[in-house]
């Protein structure tokens, strides 16, 4: 555990204070975790990827199509949106989840032998860049100006 002292101006003190006993509510930031992840999700779908799926093999592609739907390439893992609409979050004061009970989404997220790798979940380093970072310093940044600092 690193501990900081500060010795000296009574006012800070109580600021920092403050502010340390706000950001020990974490429910708030892994809320905000979880509503961001889910959006993230959300636009990656809307995008076919991030970076772009792999477009669907031309035999696919064909079988999609029939007489009720004429979908053919167009929307991939998105026929009728129900793996999309799955995803779900969670948040706590330990931490924010965001996934989906379909156990295809797995398989989707990972690839298989016979299916390409189509994530629909940010990697670490998505997260940590386009998530967790960005929605901290804006918490942090929020809870400073409402704590007089």
């Amino acid at each position: 555990m690193i501990t900081l002292e500060v010795k000296g101006d009574e006012e800070l003190i109580r600021k920092l204070d403050r502010l340390s006993r706000k950001v020990k509510n974490r429910e708030v930031l892994h809320k905000r975790y979880g509503v961001a992840g889910a959006r993230y999700v959300s636009q990656t779908f809307q995008r076919e990827g991030r970076p772009r799926w792999k477009p669907l093999l031309p035999q696919t592609a064909r079988a999609k199509v029939t007489k009720t739907r004429r979908r053919g390439t167009a929307h991939i893992l998105r026929v009728r949106g129900d793996l999309a609409r799955s995803f779900t979050w969670e948040a706590s004061r330990l931490r924010a989840l965001v996934g989906s009970n379909k156990e295809i989404a797995r398989y989707h997220h990972d690839g298989t032998k016979h299916l390409p790798v189509r994530a629909t979940l940010p990697t670490k380093k998505q997260a940590l860049e386009e998530i967790t970072l960005p929605i901290t310093q804006d918490y942090v940044d929020e809870s400073i100006r409402k704590a007089g600092l």
